[in-house]
């Protein structure tokens, strides 16, 4: 890819010229060339002919461009400005968007369908000239549909709206194939070899807390209208707390003090565009929940900025880059305006840099519509550099602009007046006002999180109330210990939200009646750590993060998540440890009743210094004893969970699988020492909403009876198709891989001479092949007909099994592959290849300096920064047998079924680019933003079949590629070029 650039005094220089850049474009397709076109001083009447005369030379290019230009203005002449990109391997695409105010989104989601057939775009730029269209809402659009494509461009402004500006053109256009003053004109940048870079330069720091807003619903102009912040009229904060005139200099002034929205770790800055007596006016798309903060920068403070920009792209060394830079930030710098430019111009010549009232910068759902900022967007069609070819031209004498502007140090000398007159005004009136204001606060807040706390146990009707008691207990604990009674309502409600991970566990994991299997368990112990994701963005009150993390650490440091011991577990944690066993002792579960209370004062004796922490259950001892009616458990006002269960009248729809399993209990308890007949357990089958059959116990096990629930569960529509697959006999129900396995099951249950079989999971083969997972419960029953019987209750757990593999098989944080998969995945696909022949590959991928981002940042933020990595990774991978894993703390690896050396080399590479591409911030890393080190290696079928454990010998010679990678600075690919047999 190169540039070539052209700048014109006249039409007619322009015109002359337009041989030289037809044999340019001879040379390859026009879909391979694009023309960016910048007027200044030229009507649009003028633009017709010199778009008259492009299309009589090269009518094929696509172009795009707007009518003002005023980065170099002189009012005495013309400037026309061509750059010409031609691409060998990349194509361009020009459209023009025709839209009215109202209609963005359905314009952006129909040039959606117009563009959907078209490969591998990497980038699109806008060009508008309406300032009255809501922009944002139409790039938010495309966005959503083109989450990884970068979205640029720059917005021309007419005169009508503000005077005295850089922009100042009377007749305002955008250029495409026609020129038009609505609407949109844009260019996609296509090629599967195309790589789009776009960086933001923000030289603006926010000042002053964040503010909420109020907004106008239809703004007369722009994309939003603020008319309070923080309460207070916008206006008025212009007008009275800075002391900014309403008078037509407004503007002017008001761009010293942008307001800042910080939006996915980018601040987008805005400045207004008009104003009346009630509102001001804003470009960008503002939301109602937006929080605010005002701006301010130096001169100097650009210019830094512009200084850090320019290291970047000589670091890039991009054949085309283009620059899109806001007028504000010109305004700001008076009558200085080229020295920003001279960083760009000193460090490379050939970038395309057009100036606009606004810039449109978009990627992977950050940024918008920006004002007071600088974007820079880099391509390049390969790692290759080409030559560049650049026209010299000579700069134009620049137009000194006057503004009617207020000092900014009255504007702040004014403001801390003004503040300080009317802080001594509230200052007699604020203690009272705090304190309502406070205890208000406090009852909302506790009476939200009761009902957060309610939410949790309805997962479990078993356990309702569980949260509030531990609650109660905790605060308990900690009044006795000495806590101030401030802080014991902080420990009631931590207590509250303790369990507020389970949110995020399974129902029937929760409420399984039986012992759970260890994936079960494992899937039970992470919800501490989703509590602690749920409740570690609530910075004010640390301490809801802490009970719900670490309330099942033990004091002998063999609890979990992370095995803290003695008094490393935080206090409030231990206080909830102790008051939250208790409840479990002292309330009904799904698998018992709760327990007599001697035997819990003993396990909480007994746990003193292993489980618990000494001095708290000390004090919980204390509380047992003074609990002389034990009252201090569950109510116990049910005589029976359940009433027999022949008072029921069949309504299998309304009663859940839970329910009806306790109904074989009680039916069985009522009838198990009598005698019953077939007919009287098949009666009994109408109060099962599941499946429900009936079996004899020895011998060959035949089926008794089926209910319609079964023969759906088997895909069978009758009795006799049921027959025909099973047999009519249990192990015919059964996979032919689990049939030992069931059997040893029940015999081992019934050999403990109890009647009631616990749940067997097992798979069935429906009558079309599909194989199912189902689990059974049932009891043994003598019949007067035939004997000893099972009557079973029979559910499809299809999904739920296939959720449980999955949840142990994920990664929480990040939602990738875990560890535990990886290493079975890489087995069986060693196996394989072994087995098969052909060729695998393995990429080990590291987050350079993430050690720093957390220390600098914190762990929240290195948690988010992991999740954000490992989405785009995991978007970057096109082939669906690729997978990616979370191999631990910040690597990752990729496994490549199939994939030879130099294509895994090519995905490393994609993955390199799409983290860079995130732009996420990072002060202390080698390049200023998070990056990734990776190392690549492959074998094939031979050369693993050599090894003694090709499996870790893939890993390790991964492992030293990537480890090449971070001593050679990071941000780099590196490749295992050579097999270690003995590895």
């Amino acid at each position: 890819m190169r540039q070539i650039n052209f700048v014109y005094d006249s039409i007619n220089d322009f015109l002359d010229s337009l041989d030289t850049i037809y044999h340019e474009v001879n040379r390859v397709s026009p879909s391979n060339a694009l023309l960016h076109l910048y007027f200044s001083g030229i009507s649009s009447q003028q633009a017709k002919t010199v778009l008259e005369a492009i299309d009589k030379h090269i009518p094929d290019v696509p172009r795009i461009g707007i009518s003002e230009y005023p980065a170099y203005k002189d009012t005495k002449k013309s400037l026309l400005k061509c750059n010409l990109i031609i691409a060998n391997n990349a194509q361009f695409y020009s459209y023009h968007v025709p839209c009215v105010r109202g209609m963005e989104k359905e314009r952006a989601v129909s040039f959606v369908n117009d563009i959907k057939n078209i490969p591998y775009i990497k980038a699109i730029e806008i060009c508008s000239a309406n300032q009255d269209t809501d922009t944002s809402t139409f790039i938010e659009t495309l966005g959503e549909k083109y989450p990884e494509t970068a979205i640029f461009g720059s917005l021309s402004k007419p005169a009508s709206i503000i005077d005295n500006t850089l922009i100042n053109e009377d007749d305002s256009f955008h250029i495409g194939k026609d020129i038009s003053s609505e609407g949109y004109t844009i260019v996609l940048y296509a090629g599967e070899n195309l790589e789009v870079n776009l960086h933001y330069t923000q030289s603006w720091r926010p000042i002053g807390k964040k503010m909420a807003l109020q907004l106008d619903e239809k703004p007369l102009l722009g994309s939003s209208a603020i008319s309070k912040i923080d309460g207070i009229s916008a206006v008025k904060i212009f007008y009275k707390y800075l002391g900014i005139p309403g008078d037509d200099t407004f503007l002017n002034n008001a761009w010293y003090l942008p307001l800042i929205i910080t939006r996915n770790n980018i601040n987008i800055c805005f400045t207004p565009i008009g104003c009346n007596r009630d509102t001001i006016y804003y470009g960008g798309r503002i939301y109602k929940d937006d929080k605010i903060r005002f701006s301010y920068c130096t001169i100097e403070e650009i210019l830094d900025a512009s200084f850090e920009e320019c290291k970047k792209i000589k670091e890039l060394s991009p054949e085309v880059l283009m620059l899109i830079i806001c007028g504000n930030r010109y305004a700001f710098m008076k009558d200085e305006e080229i020295t920003e430019l001279e960083y760009y111009k000193n460090c490379v010549s050939n970038f395309t840099y057009c100036h606009a009232y606004g810039e449109i910068a978009y990627k992977s759902n950050r940024g918008g519509l920006l004002n007071s900022a600088l974007v820079s967007i880099s391509m390049r069609e390969s790692q290759k550099s080409s030559q560049i070819v650049s026209a010299s031209f000579s700069i134009p004498q620049i137009r000194k602009f006057k503004y009617s502007t207020i000092p900014v140090s009255f504007i702040v000398s004014h403001f801390f007046h003004q503040m300080t007159c009317e802080i001594m005004h509230y200052q007699k009136h604020l203690e009272d006002e705090v304190n309502k204001i406070t205890q208000e606060n406090f009852h909302l807040t506790v009476s939200i999180v009761q009902t957060l706390a309610e939410t949790i146990d309805a997962k479990d009707r078993y356990t309702k109330g569980h949260s509030n008691r531990v609650a109660v207990y905790s605060r308990e604990i900690a009044k006795r210990y000495g806590y101030s009674e401030k802080k014991l309502d902080e420990v009631y409600m931590v207590g509250l939200l303790h369990d507020i991970g389970k949110i995020g566990i399974p129902d029937y994991v929760i409420n399984k009646r039986s012992k759970l299997t260890d994936e079960e368990y494992a899937v039970i112990k992470k919800h501490p750590i989703i509590g602690a994701h749920i409740l570690g963005s609530i910075k004010e009150k640390p301490d809801f993060l802490t009970g719900a993390k670490w309330h099942h650490e033990r004091y002998d440091g063999t609890g979990y998540p992370d095995g803290l011991k003695g008094t490393n577990i935080p206090e409030i944690a231990r206080i909830i440890a102790v008051a939250d066993a208790y409840d479990a002792m002292t309330s009904n579960r799904s698998y018992r009743d709760a327990l007599p209370q001697k035997y819990v004062r003993y396990e909480i004796a007994s746990g003193k210094g292993r489980q618990f922490d000494p001095q708290f259950a000390d004090i919980m001892l204390q509380m047992i004893d003074s609990d002389t009616a034990y009252s201090m458990r569950e109510s116990q006002d049910k005589s029976s969970r359940y009433p027999d269960c022949m008072d029921f009248t069949p309504c299998s729809s309304e009663v859940s699988l839970r329910d009806a399993d306790y109904f074989v209990e009680h039916f069985t308890q009522a009838h198990h020492s009598s005698h019953l007949s077939l007919l009287q357990l098949v009666d009994f089958g109408q109060y099962m909403p599941g499946g429900f059959l009936v079996y004899k116990a020895g011998g060959e096990e035949e089926l008794l009876y089926v209910n319609t629930i079964v023969l759906e569960i088997f895909g069978c529509h009758d009795l006799a198709e049921f027959k025909a697959l099973t047999g009519f006999t249990f192990p015919g129900m059964v996979h032919e891989k689990d049939i030992e396995r069931v059997k040893l099951s029940i015999i081992e249950q019934v050999e403990k001479d109890d009647n009631n079989l616990d749940y067997v999971e097992y798979r069935i083969r429906r009558k079309d092949g599909e194989i199912r997972w189902v689990d059974d419960r049932g009891r043994l029953v003598s019949t007067v007909e035939y004997g000893d019987v099972f009557y079973v209750l029979l559910r499809d757990i299809t999904e739920q099994h296939n959720s449980l593999e999955l949840l142990t098989n994920i990664d929480h944080l990040t939602k990738v592959f875990n560890r535990r998969h990886l290493d079975r995945e890489l087995q069986k696909t060693v196996c394989r290849l072994i087995q098969f022949g052909g060729s695998m590959s393995m990429i080990m991928v590291d987050i350079d300096s993430f050690k720093k981002f957390n220390d600098l940042y914190g762990h929240y933020a290195g948690d988010k920064c992991l999740t954000q990595v490992a989405q785009a990774m995991q978007q970057a991978l096109r082939r669906k047998d690729d997978m990616l894993f979370r191999y631990g703390g910040e690597e990752f690896a990729v496994l490549l079924p199939g994939a030879l050396l130099e294509n895994a080399a090519l995905v490393a590479e994609n993955l390199r680019v799409a983290v860079r591409n995130l732009d996420i911030f990072h002060e202390r890393g080698p390049h200023g933003i998070v990056t990734i080190s990776i190392g690549v290696a492959s074998f094939t079928g031979e050369e693993a079949s050599n090894l003694p454990n090709p499996a870790a010998a893939l890993v390790n010679m991964a492992d030293k590629a990537l480890y090449e990678a971070k001593n050679s600075g990071g941000d780099v690919v590196k490749i295992a070029r050579e097999n270690r047999s003995d590895e």
